[in-house]
């Protein structure tokens, strides 16, 4: 029983959580990148939505 008490002091490794946020740091320099990536995704979608309207009248006139 005496064991048990001891693993309180387990708490100890809290401290590694700290460590983590370092993490945090380079996901900052991947959002740079993400943002480039973006400007050039909305360019994309603009042409798909022309697409999508011409097709979609064809397909109801043969259903009517």
């Amino acid at each position: 029983a005496e064991d048990e008490p001891e693993d309180a002091p387990a708490p100890a490794p809290t401290p590694d959580p700290a460590p983590a946020p370092a993490a945090t740091p380079a996901a900052a320099p991947a959002s740079a990148p993400a943002p480039a990536s973006a400007k050039a995704t909305p360019a994309k979608p603009a042409p798909k939505k022309a697409t999508p309207a011409t097709p979609a009248k064809p397909a109801q006139n043969p259903q009517k």
